[in-house]
Parts: C-alpha cells; sequence; structure tokens
C-alpha cells in the first residue's frame, strides 16, 4: 500500500490542488494503513518503509501478515518532509528500525531518482545501498 507523511504547515499562499495534495500526503499515513489491515484481517505490504514511522515499523515487526516495502530509497533520502524521522541516509535509518526479514524489495515506482523532475538522472544502486546499510543480523533487536 502506497503511505506518505505530512507534518508541516499546509500554508495559506499554497494553491488549492497543493494544500490538498499535502493533506492527502497527511490522510495516507502508514499506522492508519495497519490498523485498517489489521482490523480487516488482511496480508498488506506497507511501501515506502513505512515513512520511518517507529510505531508502524515496530508492529509490521511484529506481525507476520505486515511486511513493507523498502523504496524509492534515493527520493525518500531527497524528500525529508516526507519522512516521520529526518535522516541523512534512508537505508541505514529504515535497517535500524526494521527487521531484515521484513522488508521487500520494492520502489512502488519502477524508477528512482534524487528528486522530483530528475527522472532523467534515473539511480539503479538501491541494492548496494541495501547491502551497506544492512550487517547481518542488524535490527535483530529492533522486536
Amino acid at each position: 500500500m502506497h503511505t506518505d507523511w505530512y507534518t508541516g504547515k499546509i500554508g495559506e499562499d499554497m494553491s488549492p490542488h497543493a494544500k490538498a495534495l499535502h493533506e492527502l500526503y497527511r490522510k495516507n499515513n502508514p499506522l492508519a494503513y495497519i490498523r485498517w489491515a489489521q482490523q480487516n484481517r488482511l496480508k498488506v505490504c506497507i511501501n515506502h518503509g513505512a515513512r520511518l514511522h517507529k510505531e508502524s515499523i515496530h508492529i509490521i515487526n511484529n506481525e507476520p501478515d505486515l511486511m513493507m516495502g523498502y523504496g524509492p530509497d534515493s527520493l525518500l533520502d531527497a524528500e525529508q518532509d516526507r519522512l516521520a524521522i529526518p535522516t541523512t541516509d534512508y537505508a541505514a535509518s529504515l535497517f535500524a528500525h526494521a527487521l531484515p526479514s521484513k522488508v521487500m524489495f520494492s520502489t512502488d515506482y519502477r524508477w528512482n531518482a534524487n528528486g522530483r523532475n530528475q527522472w532523467h538522472d534515473l539511480r539503479w544502486d538501491s541494492i548496494d545501498r541495501i547491502r551497506r546499510a544492512q550487517p547481518c543480523g542488524s535490527a535483530e533487536s529492533a522486536r
């Protein structure tokens, strides 16, 4: 399931479209989808590393019917206001909290970029960043 995160201010200077979009970011909170999946007894993959939301990751780590999708990591690194925990290294932060067995390689998009509107410079090195961020046995204490 696609997730978002936004805790910033929805400014009066924003266009109606931008205001609506930022409100949708808030409503796509990973914890809301986790609770929905649990209530309905569904197997669900919560995408974008649950936006690094600690409570969501903790629940996913301990719930057999929940997984989380990994990426697009480069874009998530570039959009700090779309993560619950600001970080300089999304992959390292994710694997500091998530059990590797609960993380699926998924970009939710077929691309990965360093920022929006940089589609001409696609990145294909997510697997290298996962390997660097996930030392053997990492996050086993995250339970």
